[in-house]
């Protein structure tokens, strides 16, 4: 069951690198594509000149809903809004929405939203990770997991064994920070073609779960050991 998840967690994660690279050599080889998203931000950046709260609030929404279904992503409109907020805008918005979206997962977990949890989670990987935590887990392994695994999945667990909600909000602010900024800057390079940097900063994220996922692991087979010495 280890050797298998472990396996299954890189080569989603591998995949997930190999399909954003693909799809950005694509639309760095398309002129139609590129036409059509400099059209798009035209069209956004004149319709949030007259309704910029609106926007904002539909930008954080899309943001908060996908913290909370996996499938579902804010990252193709991020470029967009680049263009019309600025980078540290979006940053604020994307981050705001991701831990709104990971507050929702945990109430979820906490409370009796079964029926509906199930819907939108994977309650066997909820299952599995539930056996790898407690109530009193220290707040280095928490914040571990967190960096490691979705923020739907790790929401839904912590709510589940009713982790401390303050220990898990700061944790969860820590963990988001770092991927908002990869998210805005790689979509940076993305709009100006600087390859270099875009892999770069997609390959970074890949490292960095890939690297918490791993100090996790390690973490429960040290935390394991400790228990079975007394």
């Amino acid at each position: 069951m280890e050797n298998g998840t472990h396996n299954h967690y890189f080569r989603r994660k591998l995949i997930i690198f190999l399909v954003i690279i693909v799809l950005a050599i694509l639309f760095w080889s398309s002129a139609e594509l590129q036409k059509f998203l400099s059209d798009s931000t035209f069209f956004a950046g004149q319709y949030l000149e007259r309704y910029p709260f609106t926007g904002i609030m539909v930008f954080w929404a899309i943001s908060t809903l996908s913290a909370i279904l996996s499938p579902f992503s804010s990252i193709p409109f991020v470029p967009v809004a680049i263009a019309v907020w600025g980078n540290i805008t979006t940053a604020l918005i994307l981050l705001s929405g991701w831990i709104s979206g990971a507050m929702v997962s945990y109430f979820l977990g906490s409370s009796t939203g079964y029926v509906l949890a199930q819907k939108i989670f994977s309650l066997e990987k909820a299952k599995y990770y539930k056996q790898k935590l407690s109530a009193q887990a220290k707040f280095l392994t928490v914040l571990v997991f967190r960096l490691a695994i979705p923020t739907e999945i790790a929401g839904y667990v912590l709510g589940t064994i009713k982790y401390d909600l303050v220990k898990y909000f700061i944790a969860t602010v820590i963990a988001e920070i770092p991927f908002a900024l990869i998210v805005v800057y790689s979509g940076e390079a993305f709009m100006e073609a600087n390859k270099i940097r875009f892999v770069f900063l997609i390959f970074l994220a890949l490292v960095l779960m890939s690297a918490m996922f791993f100090l996790f692991k390690k973490l429960q087979k040290n935390n394991s050991k400790n228990s079975n010495e007394y």
